[in-house]
C-alpha cells in the first residue's frame, strides 16, 4: 500500500503524507494517510487524527483533502490576509492556536474576528492596557487587534473626515456581540474626552454613565436564556452615539428591531423567558403586586428552567431598578412598569374551560380559581374584570341595528390572551426605550453620530418559524450591504486601475434578498395571504410551491435558485415547511401560525378596554383604534420589519461601516473549549471564509507606485537607488513595470494599475526575498568598503606618529602661509573696496553736479512761462469786468425806459378816462358834434394804438435777444470749463506716460552705462576735461538765454498801458465788439482763432520752442557727460507740477470773484 499514490489536480498524494481531512463532526482535522485503497472505480483514503488516536476516518472525495506542512499550519499572523496559503484548514487552525493562547482577536483586513472567551483575560483589561490605544495617532498600529482598535480607528474617522459612522456587530446567540457593544461604548467615552478639560470631561462621563445605565434595563426586559446562550438578546438594537463639533460625547439615540413576542409567554426546553419575569418574582416586595415564587406560574415554567448558575435574579432587580434612577424615571413609572409585568404574568395563569352554551356552539369560560387570578391581573392593569371576561370569550357584531354575540372556543380565547400579553410587553418595552432616548438623546446639539448595531444573528433550529425567518431576512440585507462594500468595492477599484478580475468570482445573495423581499416575495405573498378573509397557513404555502418551487414534468420551469421544496424524510419529518437557501445555508421553515403571528391580534374593544385603564402609563401604551369610516391598509408584522430593515440598511449606506464578527468557540459556553465544526459554521455564516477566499483569490496586496518604488528600488540597482523623488508618474510607473520583470512576476501574479500596483501572496513574497538578496549584496559591499577602511586608517596614523614633527612643523608653515594669505586677500579686498567708493563719489559729484544745472534751465523756463499765464489770467478777468460793467449800463437803460414807457401809458390812460367822461358830458347836454374833430381824434387815437404795438413787439424783442445772449454765453462758458477739465486730464496722461518713457529710458540708460563702465575707467581723464567745456559751453548759453528772455519781458512790461488799451479798444471796434458782443471770455488761443494778432499768442509759441530746443540740447549734453538726466527731471518735474497746480488754483479762484 505504500506503493501506491493518488493524484487529484495538481496535488499528489502517498501513504504517510501529512494532512488536514475534512470530518462532518470535526470539521479540519489535523492528521496523516494510513492507506489508499480501491472501492470499485473509486478511490478510498483512510486517515488518523492526531487529536482522536486509535481512530481512522474514511475520504473518499478530493475537496475533503489538503496538504499540510508544518510551517503552513504554524502560522499566527495577526491579519488572516497574511496567511501564505489560504484554506479553511490554516484559517481555522490559526484561529485555534490563538485562541488557546488567549488572543481572542483576529484582523481580516478592517474587519475583526472576535472569539468569546468566556473568562477574563488580564491583557484585554481596560486598567491594564487601554492606556496604551488612546495613546496611539488616529490608527492604531502598535497594538494587538481588539475591540478597541476598531472603537479607535472609527472614532478618528468621525472626527478627521466629519462623516457619520457604523459598527456592525453580528453573529450567532452567545458569541458575546452584547459586551462587544459595551466595550465599544466605554472605551468611545474615554476616547472622546482624552484632551478635554475636567469640566467636559465629567460631563462626557455623565452621558457615559446614562447611556451604560440603559444596558441592565434592556437586558432585563430584552434578554433570555436560551440554549446557546445564558444572557441572549432577543431584539435587534442600533444605537446612534452623538458627538459634538468638538468630537466630545453628548448622547444616544437608541431604535429596537423585532422583540422576540413568543418569548413572552413559553420557552422551549432548559430556557427562560424573559429576565424580568423572574427578577420580580425573587424581589422581597412580590406581594405588594400580588406574585408568589417564579415556580408557580406557567409561562416562567415553560421551559423548565428556573435559575441559571451564577446569575443572582434579585441582584439584577436592584442594578434595573438603580438603572431607571439613572434615567430619570418617577416612583409612579416605575410601579406602573411592575405592575404591567405581574399583571402579564399572572395573565397567563389562566386556564379556560369549555361547555356547550345554548346554540350548541363550544364556549369557553372560567371557573372560581381563574376568576380569581384575572381579578388579580385586572387589578395590577387598572380594568374591570368583567369587562375583560367579556371580550376574552365573546365577540361582539353589530347587524341591522342589533348587537350579535359570538362566544369563542378555548383555543381562541387562549390565544386572545396570549395576544393581550404580546401585545402589552412589546409596547411596555418600546416605551423603556423611548424613555432611555428622553435623557440620553441629544439631537440637537449633534454634529456627526456613530451608529452601533447590536443585532441578532443567522439562527438555523429543529424547528423554524416566521420569528427565524425575519432575523434571517436581517441578516441577509446586512450580508448583501457587505458584499457591495467589500467585494463590489473592491472589484470597482481594480477595475477603476485597469486590473484584469475577469477570474476573480464571489457569491452574491441579492437574488436571496428579492426572494424574502421583494415586490413578488415571500412577504409580500404572505401580506397578500393575511388580507384574505379566508386566507389559510396550508393556501400560502401551496402558492409558494406554485410560485417559486420547480413545476412538474419535462419543460417546467426549473424554480429560484434559493428556494427548495423538502422531499422524501425531510417532507415527512416537517409536512408544512419550504426551503430558503441563505448565504450561510439551507433553512427549513414551517408555515404553521404564520397568519396570526403577521397580523395584529388585538381586537378594537381590548384596545379600548386597555386605554381605559386608570393607571397613566398603562392607559397610554397601546395606540388607539383606527377609525372606521377611513379606512385604510392593515400593517402588518412582516411589512412593518420589512421597512425597518430597508431604512436601516439606507442609513448604514449613507455612513462608513466597520464590522466585528463575534464567534461562539463551544456551545458548552466554558473557557479553553474549541468545537471546529461550530466555529466553522459561524464563520461561514458571517461571510469571513468569502471574505478571505476572495481577496486571496483577487489581488489583496497593493502599493502606491511611489511607495512600491521606495520599498523596491533596490531590485533595479544603480537606477533604482539614484531615482529622484519628484519623478513624475509615468517615470515611476515604468520604474514599477521594470521592478516586476525585473523579479520575473507575470500578470497572473499582479498587475500595474493607474495609480496602484496589485500583488498576489506569491508575488509579494517573491518581492520581499529578491529584496532581501539584493539588500544583502549592498550590505557586503559596504562592509568590503568598510573593512578596507579600517587597515588604510591605521596605517596612516602609523605613518602620522612616526613623522609627528615634520608633519607638525609642515602644519605650522601652512598655517603661518594661510595667515599671510588672508592678510593679503584683506588688503586687497579693502583697496578694490576704497577704489570703489571713491568712484562712486565722483558719479554721485557729477551727477548732482548736472542734477542742479537741469533744475536751473527748467526752473527759469517754468517761472517764466508762470509769469506768462498770471498776466493772461489778469487780463480775462478785467476783460470779463468791463464787459459785465457794459452789460449792466445796457440793463440800467433799458430799465429807464420800460419806467418811462409806463409813466407814458398811465397818463394815456388817465386821458382816455377823461375824454369819455367829457363826451359823456356832451352828448347829455345835448351839444352840437363836431365830425371832423371826431374823425381827427378818432385817427390820433389809432396811430396811439399802433405805436403802442410797435413799441411792445420791439420790447419783447429786445427782451427775447438779451435772454439768447445770456444763455449763448453761459453755453460757451460751460463748454470752455468742459474743454479745460479735458485739457486737464490730457495733460495727466500724458504726465504718466512721460514718467513711464522716462523709467524706460533711465533703465535702458543704466544698461548701457554698465556697459561703458570699463571704457570710461580708461578714459577718466579726457571725460573731465570734455565735461568741463560741456559745462562751460551750457553755462555761457544759458547765460545769453537768461539775458534774452529778461530783456524781451521788461521790454514787454515798459509799454505803455495806455497803447495796449488803444490798440484793444480799436479791435472791439473793427470787430463790431459793442453792437454784437462776443459770448466768452478773451484768451489767447481764442483770439488765434479770430485771427487777432496777439503778442500773447505768439510769446508764448516763442518760449515753447525756445525750452524745447534748450531742453534737447541740455539733454545731449548731459548724456555725452556721462550724467543720468532722467532721475533729475522726473524731480524737478514734480516739484514744478507741484508748483503750477497752486497757484492755478489761486488765480481761478481770483478770476471766478
Amino acid at each position: 500500500q505504500f506503493l501506491y499514490f493518488i493524484g487529484w489536480g495538481m496535488e499528489t498524494f502517498a501513504p504517510g503524507d501529512r494532512v488536514a481531512f475534512l470530518d462532518t463532526e470535526r470539521s479540519w482535522t489535523l492528521g496523516h494517510i494510513v492507506k489508499i485503497a480501491k472501492d470499485g472505480k473509486k478511490e478510498v483514503i483512510t486517515c488518523k487524527a492526531d487529536e482522536v488516536p486509535g481512530k481512522e476516518f474514511m475520504v473518499n472525495t478530493s475537496l475533503k483533502l489538503y496538504k499540510a506542512t508544518d510551517e503552513l499550519f504554524n502560522e499566527e499572523p495577526d491579519d488572516l490576509l497574511l496567511l501564505t496559503e489560504l484554506h479553511e484548514a490554516t484559517l481555522l487552525q490559526c484561529l485555534k492556536k490563538r485562541f488557546l493562547r488567549d488572543v481572542v482577536y483576529t484582523n481580516i483586513g478592517t474587519l475583526i474576528v472576535a472569539v468569546n472567551p468566556f473568562k477574563k483575560i488580564p491583557c484585554y483589561q481596560p486598567e491594564v492596557t487601554i492606556e496604551k490605544y488612546l495613546a496611539e495617532g488616529p490608527v492604531v498600529q502598535n497594538q494587538l487587534p481588539h475591540v478597541w482598535s476598531v472603537a479607535h480607528q472609527t472614532y478618528f474617522e468621525l472626527v478627521n473626515d466629519r462623516q457619520n459612522q457604523t459598527i456592525l456587530i453580528s453573529g450567532e446567540s452567545g458569541a458575546g456581540k452584547t459586551v462587544a457593544a459595551k466595550i465599544v461604548v466605554e472605551y468611545l467615552t474615554a476616547v472622546s474626552c482624552q484632551k478635554a478639560t475636567s469640566e467636559v470631561k465629567d460631563a462626557t462621563n455623565q452621558v457615559g454613565v446614562k447611556v451604560q445605565a440603559a444596558s441592565p434595563i434592556l437586558e432585563s426586559f430584552g434578554n433570555a436564556k436560551t440554549v446557546r446562550n445564558d444572557n441572549s438578546s432577543r431584539f435587534g438594537k442600533f444605537m446612534k452615539i452623538q458627538f459634538s463639533t468638538d468630537g466630545f460625547l453628548i448622547g444616544a439615540h437608541t431604535t429596537k428591531y423585532l422583540l422576540e413576542k413568543s418569548r413572552i409567554i413559553t420557552a422551549a426546553t432548559s430556557e427562560r423567558i424573559y429576565h424580568v419575569f423572574y427578577q420580580i418574582c425573587a424581589h422581597p416586595d412580590r406581594t405588594k403586586y400580588n406574585l408568589e415564587t417564579s415556580d408557580a406560574y406557567v409561562s416562567c415554567n415553560a421551559g423548565k428552567c428556573l435559575t441559571i448558575d451564577g446569575v443572582d435574579d434579585n441582584e439584577d432587580q436592584a442594578a434595573c431598578l438603580s438603572s431607571m434612577d439613572n434615567i430619570g424615571m418617577t416612583e409612579e413609572e416605575k410601579t406602573s412598569v411592575w405592575k404591567t409585568v405581574a399583571g402579564i404574568l399572572l395573565y397567563q395563569n389562566i386556564e379556560f374551560e369549555e361547555k356547550i352554551d345554548a346554540q350548541n356552539n363550544q364556549a369557553s369560560f372560567l371557573d372560581e380559581k381563574n376568576t380569581e387570578l384575572l381579578k388579580s391581573s385586572c387589578e395590577q392593569f387598572c380594568v374591570d374584570h368583567q369587562v375583560m371576561l367579556k371580550e376574552l370569550t365573546s365577540a361582539s357584531t353589530t347587524v341591522g341595528g342589533s348587537v350579535m354575540t359570538k362566544t369563542y372556543p378555548k383555543s381562541k380565547s387562549t390565544d386572545v390572551r396570549d395576544s393581550v400579553s404580546k401585545v402589552m410587553y412589546d409596547t411596555l418595552f418600546q416605551w423603556l426605550v423611548d424613555k432611555i432616548n428622553l435623557t440620553t438623546d441629544n439631537t440637537e446639539n449633534t454634529a456627526n453620530w456613530l451608529g452601533l448595531l447590536d443585532i441578532f444573528g443567522f439562527e438555523c433550529f429543529e424547528q423554524n418559524s416566521f420569528e427565524q425567518l425575519c432575523i434571517n431576512l436581517a441578516n441577509e440585507a446586512l450580508q448583501s450591504h457587505y458584499n457591495s462594500y467589500i467585494f463590489v468595492e473592491d472589484m470597482k477599484e481594480c477595475q477603476r486601475e485597469g486590473i484584469d478580475t475577469t477570474d476573480v468570482t464571489f457569491a452574491d445573495n441579492q437574488a436571496c434578498l428579492d426572494l424574502l423581499s421583494g415586490k413578488k416575495s415571500v412577504f409580500s405573498m404572505l401580506d397578500e395571504e393575511c388580507a384574505l378573509p379566508k386566507g389559510s397557513d396550508i393556501q400560502l404555502l401551496s402558492k409558494l410551491h406554485d410560485t417559486f418551487g420547480p413545476g412538474q414534468g419535462k419543460g417546467a420551469k426549473p424554480g429560484h435558485e434559493f428556494y427548495g421544496q423538502p422531499r422524501g424524510e425531510v417532507q415527512r419529518k416537517h409536512p408544512n415547511s419550504f426551503i430558503i437557501r441563505h448565504y450561510a445555508g439551507g433553512v427549513i421553515y414551517d408555515v404553521t401560525s404564520w397568519l396570526e403571528k403577521n397580523k395584529e391580534p388585538l381586537k378594537d374593544e381590548m384596545k379600548l378596554l386597555i386605554r381605559g385603564s386608570s393607571d397613566t402609563l398603562i392607559k397610554c401604551l397601546l395606540p388607539p383604534p383606527p377609525d372606521k369610516s377611513r379606512p385604510t391598509a392593515q400593517i402588518t408584522v412582516s411589512g412593518f420589519f420589512k421597512d425597518q430593515v430597508k431604512e436601516l440598511i439606507a442609513l448604514v449606506n449613507s455612513t462608513n461601516p466597520h464590522w466585528i464578527r463575534c464567534v461562539k468557540p463551544h456551545p458548552a459556553k466554558k473557557p479553553l473549549m474549541w468545537d471546529p465544526a461550530q466555529v466553522m459554521s459561524q464563520l461561514r455564516s458571517a461571510g469571513v471564509i468569502e471574505t478571505v477566499r476572495v481577496r486571496k483569490a483577487g489581488y489583496p496586496i497593493r502599493f502606491k507606485h511611489a511607495l512600491f518604488c521606495d520599498r523596491y528600488c533596490a531590485l533595479l540597482g544603480s537606477e533604482g537607488l539614484n531615482r529622484t523623488k519628484d519623478e513624475d508618474s509615468s517615470q515611476t510607473k515604468s520604474l514599477c513595470q521594470k521592478i516586476l520583470d525585473a523579479v520575473g512576476i507575470d500578470k497572473s501574479s499582479g498587475q500595474m494599475g493607474n495609480t496602484k500596483v496589485f500583488l498576489r501572496q506569491v508575488a509579494f513574497i517573491k518581492l520581499n526575498v529578491e529584496k532581501e538578496r539584493a539588500v544583502d549584496r549592498y550590505i557586503r559591499v559596504i562592509q568590503k568598503v568598510s573593512r578596507g577602511r579600517s587597515p588604510r586608517h591605521d596605517c596612516f596614523w602609523l605613518f602620522v606618529k612616526k613623522h609627528k614633527v615634520r608633519l607638525e612643523e609642515e602644519l605650522k608653515q601652512q598655517a603661518v602661509q594661510a595667515e599671510k594669505d588672508k592678510a593679503l586677500e584683506e588688503q586687497r579686498q579693502q583697496a578694490m573696496e576704497e577704489a570703489t567708493r571713491i568712484k562712486e563719489a565722483e558719479l554721485a559729484t557729477k551727477k548732482g553736479k548736472a542734477n542742479a544745472i537741469v533744475a536751473a534751465r527748467i526752473r527759469g523756463v517754468y517761472c517764466r512761462k508762470m509769469l506768462l499765464m498770471k498776466f493772461i489770467e489778469e487780463e480775462r478777468a478785467k476783460e470779463e469786468y468791463r464787459i459785465d460793467a457794459l452789460l449792466e449800463k445796457q440793463n440800467q437803460a433799458i430799465a429807464t425806459l420800460d419806467a418811462e414807457r409806463l409813466k407814458g401809458e398811465a397818463k394815456e390812460a388817465v386821458w382816455q378816462k377823461k375824454k369819455s367822461r367829457d363826451e359823456r358830458k356832451r352828448i347829455c347836454t345835448g351839444g352840437p358834434v363836431d365830425f371832423e374833430k371826431e374823425i381827427e381824434a378818432l385817427s390820433a387815437s389809432m396811430l396811439k394804438e399802433k405805436y403802442k404795438k410797435r413799441k411792445e413787439e420791439q420790447r419783447n424783442a429786445y427782451d427775447t435777444k438779451l435772454h439768447d445772449t445770456r444763455k449763448h454765453r453761459e453755453e460757451e462758458r460751460n463748454k470752455k470749463e468742459e474743454e479745460r477739465r479735458k485739457k486737464q486730464a490730457c495733460e495727466t496722461r500724458q504726465r504718466v506716460l512721460t514718467v513711464e518713457v522716462e523709467k524706460r529710458a533711465q533703465e535702458k540708460f543704466l544698461k548701457e552705462l554698465e556697459k561703458k563702465e570699463k571704457q570710461k575707467q580708461a578714459t577718466e581723464g579726457d571725460r573731465a576735461r570734455h565735461f568741463k567745456v560741456a559745462c562751460q559751453r551750457f553755462a555761457a548759453q544759458d547765460d545769453w538765454d537768461h539775458n534774452r528772455e529778461h530783456y524781451l519781458a521788461r521790454d514787454y512790461d515798459n509799454r505803455s498801458k495806455q497803447e495796449r488799451t488803444m490798440r484793444n479798444k480799436q479791435w472791439l471796434v473793427d470787430n463790431d465788439y459793442y453792437s454784437n458782443p462776443p459770448n466768452v471770455l478773451l484768451a489767447p488761443d481764442l483770439t488765434a482763432e479770430r485771427g487777432v494778432p496777439s503778442i500773447l499768442t505768439q510769446r508764448q509759441k516763442s518760449l515753447e520752442e525756445s525750452y524745447q530746443r534748450r531742453l534737447h540740447r541740455d539733454y545731449e549734453v548731459l548724456q555725452s557727460a556721462g550724467v543720468d538726466p532722467i532721475e533729475s527731471l522726473q524731480r524737478d518735474r514734480e516739484e514744478r507740477l507741484e508748483a503750477l497746480r497752486t497757484k492755478r488754483k489761486s488765480s481761478t479762484r481770483h478770476a471766478d470773484k
